[in-house]
């Protein structure tokens, strides 16, 4: 007998919530822009409403970071 469909419900979202997770990280970890674009669109077509990872803010190299002169 096959699962029911609450059981298939539930499954798949399981699935799309490690999927999620899983695109979260790459996102964060992402430095190309463009890759980070395309991530982005996954992301939002496979959960339009779930909220984007904060992305770190990297420092440009010709600024000193915060304390040093």
């Amino acid at each position: 007998m096959g699962k029911g469909t609450r059981q298939k419900e539930l499954r798949a979202r399981r699935h799309r919530r490690e999927k999620l997770r899983k695109l979260r990280k790459r996102i964060i970890e992402a430095t190309d822009p463009q890759e980070r674009e395309r991530l982005i669109q996954k992301y939002r077509r496979i959960s339009p409403f779930a909220p984007l990872p904060e992305i770190p803010e990297q420092p440009a190299a010709s600024e000193p970071a915060e304390g040093q002169s």
